[in-house]
């Protein structure tokens, strides 16, 4: 999975004199409108490179500036459009790659994301931020327009990533876009929830693509689709729940809400997902605007909300929804 970062935060990782963004403040002195952008980016390498080198085992020194990456930029940055510096090293029989691309959100500004891989032969590993892994495809081989989707580090992409490390790699262009054409709907909320939501393809269920939680430490709900409308669900599984192995505890999923409506959708997950936290929260949805939230399992339901100045009177569909998942809970 691609790493979301907020620019506003900084570490002490340093890259001594080197500056592996001096390409880039260079064009961005050449720039009379549009600098600022570039020298955002030029702030995001200078401080993420170096973590993706230590990662990679790799000197930072060693990764060089991918000129079309930086050609590309300043030909779309004059479009109005934002794209990926990508950077390149060599170890060895080992290439590695580290893509850095710019995002700018409706309220939060601008936040970077990250996308790793490195490759051996026809053997590619991308790095999955949230597992903390390299996740390998085996003698990968992929049609030069999926290899260019993917290297474009899109939230497109991160679909395809998602999928292509589900199916072990075994991904064509025809299978590719029958997944698309389905989730058409799904696709298009990705692209702008990107930066608190991910992609999960359920392969060994159903086979289909739902939209989850980013943050590792919310649980309790996902987004899927039917071609024609989103769908709300409520989610819980109990090895998120409890410690345990044992196969008697089933998952809880139910759907609370159906909505065409693709700005409803991402407000909804405004209200659920954007925002993070350093410990366990149960976050589950009653209706497009109500939900239930808790630190705890044996407190999940305890406490209910409803958003955008609705009182505090749920409607009956609501209360159910309530009902269900305490009833659940109680196993544990």
């Amino acid at each position: 999975m691609a790493k979301i970062i907020d620019i506003t935060k900084k570490n002490s990782h340093q890259a001594g004199n080197f500056s592996p963004a001096a390409e880039i403040v260079a064009l961005a002195g050449a720039y009379e409108g549009g600098a600022d952008i570039l020298y955002c980016y030029a702030e995001a390498v200078e401080e993420l490179l170096p973590q993706m080198a230590e990662l990679m085992e790799v000197n930072v020194s060693d990764f060089v500036l991918e000129k079309g990456s930086l050609i590309s930029l300043d030909r779309d940055m004059k479009q109005g459009e934002l794209g990926p510096i990508v950077y390149r090293a060599i170890k060895g029989d080992t290439e590695y790659s580290v893509s850095i691309g710019l995002e700018e959100e409706e309220e939060e500004g601008f936040c970077f994301h990250i996308l790793a891989d490195k490759s051996q032969g026809n053997i590619r590993w991308f790095y999955d931020f949230d597992k903390k892994c390299w996740t390998r495809l085996d003698d990968l081989i992929i049609s030069p327009k999926l290899e260019k989707l993917l290297d474009s580090d899109s939230p497109e992409a991160h679909i395809l990533e998602e999928v292509m490390c589900a199916m072990d790699g075994t991904v064509t262009d025809k299978g590719y876009q029958s997944l698309k054409s389905k989730n058409k709907k799904l696709f298009d909320l990705y692209n702008r929830v990107s930066h608190f939501m991910l992609p999960y393809f359920n392969v060994e269920g159903d086979g289909k693509l739902y939209l989850e939680p980013r943050d590792d430490n919310r649980f309790g709900f996902r987004v899927g689709c039917t071609g024609s409308e989103y769908v709300l669900y409520q989610y819980l599984d109990p090895f998120d729940l409890i410690d345990t192995d044992d196969m008697c505890f089933s998952e809880y999923f139910r759907e609370v809400a159906r909505t065409p409506d693709l700005k409803k959708m991402k407000k909804c997950l405004w209200m659920l997902a954007n925002r993070y936290t350093e410990d366990v929260v149960y976050t589950v949805p009653l209706s497009l605007d109500t939900y239930t939230e808790s630190a705890g399992v044996k407190h999940i339901g305890r406490r209910s909300y409803c958003a955008w100045g609705r009182k505090d009177d749920f409607t009956a569909a609501e209360k159910k929804a309530l009902e269900s998942v305490r009833n659940y809970v109680k196993k544990f």
